[in-house]
């Protein structure tokens, strides 16, 4: 998604418009469909990948399409208007690629679909699990949810980290301070301390959560809850493609970040100010406030002399806003 003159397109990875810039908001595209909000309109509506209308503006926000659905909200009576981080108080549903209403709206907040259900709270903020019907299978027992990632689910009950089955049984027991969801065979769980509140929760379980301040003792589990590798840092972050990031502060008292293998091993040495996880073998860290990206070797691939960017997706790097660079440097849209 590009912007232009105050409008949002799209471009294709040589940085060719293929959707000319005529929107007033967009979303990004996952799959062949996206809500877009026309010129004129105060709503979002459907497109495709050619910017084509599928579905007239009658949405007030949207999710991400997934597994052929997509959560969509209306306002209701208690919708909020103007405020930038409050609750708006809208009722999420899902509608299929034609815009067909699948699910009604009646969920206070609404998860994309994964492994064919989808989490949902309703508006006594309660979390469960339903199916692409509507129907719910698992029940609305837990204080947060998770999607489902790798046939296990993150849920929070009693200010404690646990996962689920698609049965909505535990087969591992909700007792960790902290969690992340499956990613390539492990989840990352912090293994004592004050429970804190997932990001995204509501302000309810966020009052009653902290924020790590020191070393913190984490671990890496499997699908059984067993403990993979253990060790205590900073933070850490969950696996991708095979690296997982970690931070720990160094004689000088600041705050450094490397990369460990799935063995647990150092593998590029704690050295960096900011370290995001790998995307299509290249990973994006900070060092002496300049941001660079480098390869699983911990080698300099390229360099990237922007206040901000992102990681690579779809063989670009986001950069200062709505600009984009290939992995060449190349700026292929100028922000």
């Amino acid at each position: 998604m590009v912007f232009q003159e105050g409008k949002a397109g799209y471009i294709d990875s040589t940085g060719t418009i293929v959707v000319a810039p005529k929107f007033r908001n967009a979303n990004e595209f996952h799959g062949d469909r996206t809500c877009a909000v026309p010129s004129g309109e105060s709503r979002y509506g459907l497109i495709d990948l050619d910017g084509r209308l599928l579905v007239p503006p009658q949405f007030t926000a949207c999710g991400k399409f997934s597994e052929g659905l997509l959560p969509v909200a209306f306002e209701t009576e208690r919708t909020r208007h103007g405020c930038m981080d409050c609750d708006p108080f809208y009722h999420w549903g899902y509608v299929d690629g034609t815009g067909k209403m699948v699910i009604k709206p009646q969920f206070h907040r609404a998860e994309q679909f994964a492994d064919g259900v989808a989490a949902v709270e309703d508006d006594q903020g309660r979390w469960g699990f339903i199916d692409k019907s509507g129907r719910t299978v698992i029940g609305f027992h837990f204080d947060y949810a998770e999607s489902f990632s790798e046939k296990l689910a993150a849920v929070v009950v009693h200010q404690r980290f646990g996962y689920i089955d698609h049965r909505g049984v535990f087969p591992i027991p909700a007792h960790f301070p902290f969690a992340e969801s499956f990613s390539e065979g492990m989840a990352l769980v912090r293994v004592s301390g004050p429970f804190i509140a997932p990001f995204g929760a509501a302000a309810s379980l966020r009052d009653s959560g902290k924020e790590a301040s020191e070393r913190q003792k984490f671990a890496y589990i499997d699908r059984k809850g067993d403990p993979t590798i253990s060790f205590s840092a900073e933070h850490a972050s969950r696996y991708s493609e095979g690296l997982a990031a970690f931070g720990v502060v160094k004689p000088d008292g600041y705050l450094y970040c490397g990369y460990m293998n799935m063995s647990g091993k150092k593998v590029i040495q704690p050295k960096f100010g900011d370290c995001e996880d790998f995307s299509e073998g290249l990973a994006l860290v900070l060092l002496q406030g300049r941001w660079h990206f480098i390869d699983k070797n911990g080698e300099f691939i390229l360099d990237a002399n922007f206040a901000q960017v992102d990681s690579f997706h779809g063989g670009l790097a986001r950069v200062s806003g709505f600009g984009y660079i290939n992995k060449s440097g190349k700026v292929v849209w100028t922000p």
